[in-house]
């Protein structure tokens, strides 16, 4: 799974990054000293923090703060992701086009689809857009059917009354590791304390204590 294209607005500084267009591999953001590039990157993790753009140190210019997604994920990661629990595609089970749009992408395990998310400020859950993830399956006015896999080609198909779209809480599962940001460390530049930590933190400032305990127990 990859981020194919991200929007932020109204977080930080950033009032309006415009559509990002990335690539599955590496990415550079470039620019000057506070143009906002940690800010960026740092809204495409998650939780989003509810940090509003402002004007003056006591007027905040909008409400809350949205990051917008669109992520490329092949069927099997998705179901890989997501083997413990039932997943509700929103299509309409009763029509045979969008029973065909399923097939379809069933039918291609390892071709990605992209998935149409967004993350609002100080809420701890991502969200469907647009009416749906998947566009292929979106119907704003159709019951939801749920998607249980047997196999790797093999899929069950059942009815739900609810319309719920739960594919976008996957990215909120803290065991799907999918994502990791180090924050900028400009301070205290040498020092580090003697502990026994070997898990690293997100901004990274404990990374020489955790190398040499990899180091010393797991050469």
């Amino acid at each position: 799974m990859y981020i194919k294209t991200a929007r932020v607005r109204d977080y930080s500084s950033i009032l309006d990054s415009g559509e990002v267009c990335l690539e599955a591999g590496v990415n550079l953001i470039i620019g000057p000293n506070n143009s906002g590039k940690s800010a960026f990157l740092r809204a495409l993790v998650p939780p989003l923090l509810d940090n509003p753009t402002r004007i003056s140190s006591t007027q905040v210019l909008t409400a809350r703060s949205t990051t917008t997604l669109t992520l490329a994920i092949s069927p099997n990661e998705l179901f890989y992701r997501n083997r413990e629990q039932d997943l509700a595609f929103p299509f309409n089970g009763s029509d045979p086009n969008g029973q065909n749009k399923l097939d379809s992408i069933l039918a291609h395990p390892d071709l990605n689809v992209m998935l149409d998310v967004v993350r609002i400020g100080g809420n701890n859950c991502t969200t469907s857009s647009l009416g749906g993830s998947i566009e292929e399956l979106r119907d704003l006015s159709n019951p939801t059917v749920v998607i249980v896999r047997k196999d790797i080609n093999d899929f069950t198909i059942h009815g739900r009354n609810s319309g719920h779209d739960s594919l976008p809480s996957l990215l909120d599962n803290p065991l799907t590791e999918c994502m990791f940001y180090f924050n900028a460390q400009r301070v205290n530049v040498g020092r580090i304390a003697i502990t026994d930590e070997i898990l690293l933190k997100p901004d990274a400032s404990n990374l020489p204590t955790v190398l040499s305990n990899v180091q010393n127990t797991k050469p």
